[in-house]
């Protein structure tokens, strides 16, 4: 007669036996817990700070010299705030659907949004460059490798700008101060920190997520008289170099960076080399794979059908994350590789299980694969760091996908130098910031420059707490105000009593593993809604408080469908980080509360169908001629 094992039961032991493992389940989820436990704090809300007021400074762009110019006054068909790659797509696919006078707003200095801020040595995107870059077939853009630098990155933001030619219409170095909807003229009025305004039929904001840096919540940061800087606004003035390294001022500096995430670990294999000492504070290892990447073949990409980019970008979606597995394939790195390499450990434990004739659930299957893929991947850091001790306390101690995995080939070595020090705060974080350095585990360390890299704020429903001005629509009432008891919109696109208005980020969206494939498809949606207002002499449009409604409830019964309930509990034993909403998942207010539980495909395929049916369901338009809903 067969059993059923249940994860996080004490019966781990007659796993290992009967499916004969050569790990200890037990051993391995108990230091799981126990790093859970330790890095739990009741004040995780505070576990970082806002860059404003005091911080605000962080913030200035060591890039772009701001320009003197004059106010602006005038009159366009479409606002968008933010010129990163979802801003850019919308202005695209405006311009494709016939709409000409577009302003594009930004405080950088240039398009690109985060990855114009993303020059510190050795940024790059641990996504694949045929998925991650949009537009490559209108633009017929070869990346000219697998994971391509920050650099080109940005380039190719220039290059949709150029392509579309929407570069003139770009406002550059400026910051929106306020938009307010203007009931008599059916039209947004916009201000900026230069008093330009604006008066626009539409506005989108696209700007906020993720591109808003933030610092960690340590005492003392004011009172450090070296240098300092995020990550994000990388200082070459003061460290020389530039992406590629060579920092040649740092040769008799001591140099500590606070943070050992996706961007940290880029950076500091240029540190290593270049600072006189570099000191590494950790409170999170992160999980390291080989990056392995390569030149573009020009025969294969020559080869491509059209269509190619949307079906890769499909593919990545249903095959990374938490449960996703392989489909075709089309989708080939890091990420892919993750997944098959589960799906095979997922399949010799089934198989294990069948020979014993003991029946194991889903979910065990899958948190014991992914303890297999974590024990592999924890062996390498023995292989390649010297000093056992360090290569310990590198290591990730969590179920993959807890926090976000990375590649890098690079990084581990980096600790093998004498010049470098770990400081593995055991999941404490850095006590506090003196005049002089750093205070962890007791013990200041002397610094003479320290760098921030802490992250950004991603997935935050307070959407108008990370765009950093006022927005007022019908009847005065402001976006804040409007969300003061949770957000609610219309595919997380248009709100009601904001006519006209739109919105790209990830409240009420499909978070994918490709932020930018939900993106793009969120452009398609407000091009289409735009054209039909113009073609159809619609002056005003927004969601009805009913079909808001019928959003809100599909978010709330989408965390109930398998998928989502097992992501659920999969966050909920997770170490805290980004995706476990710092240990508490089920936070109304947090990332997973906020975003569709089908993920990107299906959100993705929601958005498509409702373009597809022809009617405007759920919008209520006014006209010359009155209002009406669809």
């Amino acid at each position: 007669m067969t059993q059923t094992l249940h994860i996080r039961t004490t019966r781990y032991a007659e796993l290992r036996e009967k499916l004969r493992l050569d790990f200890d389940p037990e051993t391995v989820q108990a230091r799981y817990d126990k790093e859970r436990s330790i890095r739990m704090r009741k004040d995780s809300g505070r576990r970082y700070l806002r860059v404003e007021g005091e911080y605000a400074d962080y913030l200035t762009d060591p890039y772009t010299p701001r320009p003197d110019r004059e106010a602006r006054t005038e009159s366009v068909d479409v606002v968008i705030v933010g010129a990163g790659f979802g801003g850019l797509q919308a202005a695209a696919r405006l311009k494709q659907a016939g709409v000409d006078r577009i302003r594009v707003i930004d405080r950088a200095g240039d398009v690109g949004g985060n990855w114009y801020w993303n020059r510190y040595p050795g940024a790059a995107c641990d996504s694949e460059s045929y998925c991650y870059l949009p537009l490559l077939e209108e633009t017929q853009y070869m990346p000219t490798k697998r994971y391509v630098d920050a650099a080109e990155i940005q380039q190719h933001a220039r290059r949709i700008a150029e392509h579309f030619k929407f570069d003139d219409g770009l406002m550059m170095s400026t910051t929106v101060t306020g938009m307010t909807w203007d009931e008599s003229s059916s039209s947004w009025l916009v201000a900026t920190d230069y008093g330009d305004e604006i008066t626009s039929r539409f506005v989108i904001v696209a700007g906020g997520e993720p591109g808003s840096p933030k610092l960690p919540g340590i005492p003392g940061i004011a009172d450090f008289e070296g240098h300092s800087f995020l990550s994000q606004r990388w200082d070459f003035e003061y460290t020389g170099g530039d992406i590629q390294g060579d920092l040649v001022n740092l040769a008799d500096k001591r140099v500590a960076i606070i943070g050992t995430g996706a961007s940290a670990l880029q950076a500091i294999p240029a540190l290593g080399r270049s600072s006189e000492h570099l000191y590494v504070f950790q409170r999170t290892p992160s999980g390291v794979d080989p990056r392995n990447n390569e030149e573009t073949d020009p025969e294969w990409w020559n080869s491509l059908p059209a269509g190619w980019q949307e079906a890769r970008m499909r593919d990545m979606a249903v095959t990374v994350g938490v449960s996703g597995t392989p489909t075709e394939e089309i989708y080939d790195n890091g990420f892919a590789d993750q997944s098959r390499a589960r799906v095979e450990f997922a399949a010799d434990i089934r198989e294990r299980a069948r020979a014993a004739d003991v029946e194991v659930d889903d979910y065990t299957v899958m948190k014991l694969a992914n303890m297999m893929y974590m024990e592999r991947l924890r062996a390498r850091y023995d292989e390649e760091v010297d000093d056992p001790e360090t290569a310990e306390a590198l290591k990730p101690y969590y179920d993959l996908w807890c926090k976000r995995p990375t590649w890098n080939d690079e990084y581990l070595a980096t600790f093998n130098r004498e010049n470098v020090t770990l400081i593995d705060t055991a999941g404490m974080g850095v006590e506090r910031i003196t005049n002089n350095g750093i205070v962890a585990l007791g013990k200041e360390f002397e610094v003479d420059l320290i760098i921030y890299a802490s992250g950004l704020e991603i997935g935050n429903p307070d959407l108008f707490k990370l765009v950093r001005f006022p927005i007022v629509g019908r009847g005065g009432e402001t976006l804040e105000d409007h969300w003061a008891d949770g957000f609610r919109t219309w595919f997380g696109i248009q709100v009601h009593g904001m006519p006209n208005y739109f919105q790209m980020s990830l409240i009420g969206n499909g978070l994918g593993s490709n932020y930018l494939h939900a993106n793009g498809k969120q452009a398609e949606y407000i091009a289409y809604v735009v054209k039909r207002c113009n073609d159809e002499g619609i002056v005003a449009v927004e969601p009805t408080e009913s079909a808001v409604d019928e959003w809100s409830s599909i978010l709330e019964m989408s965390h109930e469908f398998p998928a989502a309930r097992v992501q659920q509990q999969f966050l909920s034993e997770c170490t805290p980080g980004l995706l476990s909403n710092e240990g508490d998942p089920l936070n109304p207010r947090g990332v997973f509360k906020a975003i569709y539980g089908e993920r990107g495909v299906g959100y993705i395929d929601r958005l498509g169908e409702w373009q597809d049916a022809g009617d405007m369901r759920g919008l209520s338009v006014s006209s010359r001629d009155g209002v009406g809903a669809k």
